[in-house]
């Protein structure tokens, strides 16, 4: 078997990938790496495209008393139409009670985090490497009808992320389903 190469002429394809076994092969690796790198270039495109316009959490424009689906393309706080901020409600159950649901507290993202992620590209908002590199990677909480937003530095701050029901039992977060947009009161 010779590595000369063979000119390739018109219909003698089949000819050359006989009588050259080395390069078959070198272009089939090449062939099969680059349809791999496409693949999942588009596939790590297409992921957060499918959930764009899709409600990701809910929000309040009132201290928690309504709720309303906001979609991922919203970063919180964010003005609404109505020019009213809206921030988002962190919604939960009591696991023995799933119908019974209550805002636990309210979220939202400092000055410079939330500049931040308005720079960055809508479909990696809220990707996690984004979230870690932020000037602020954990939002600033409050509990519904309280005054001050806490920062992670407050003593108050992570004893309200361990949610409870209001009757202390275990309580689960719930996120709205795709068809939730109008205005919903909850209890409090």
């Amino acid at each position: 078997m010779s590595n000369e190469p063979v000119p390739v002429q018109s219909g003698k394809l089949t000819e050359v990938i006989a009588k050259n076994p080395v390069l078959t092969i070198t272009l089939g690796l090449m062939l099969a790496v680059v349809a791999t790198w496409i693949i999942l270039d588009q596939a790590a495109k297409r992921k957060p495209a499918q959930r764009e316009g899709l409600p990701a959490f809910y929000c309040t424009l009132d201290d928690g008393a309504t709720i309303f689906a906001a979609t991922w393309d919203n970063v919180p706080p964010f003005m609404t139409e109505s020019g009213k901020e809206a921030v988002v409600a962190r919604v939960f159950v009591p696991a023995a009670k799933p119908r019974e649901r209550f805002v636990a507290y309210l979220e939202k993202w400092s000055d410079a985090s939330h500049k931040k992620l308005l720079e960055a590209e809508p479909s990696m908002r809220f990707n996690p490497h984004v979230i870690k590199q932020l000037p602020d990677p954990n939002p600033l909480i409050k509990l519904p009808g309280q005054k001050n937003w806490l920062t992670p530095a407050d003593s108050e701050y992570h004893p309200i992320l361990q949610v409870k029901a209001p009757d202390g039992t275990p309580a689960v977060e719930v996120f709205p389903a795709p068809a939730t947009s109008a205005p919903e009161p909850v209890r409090r």
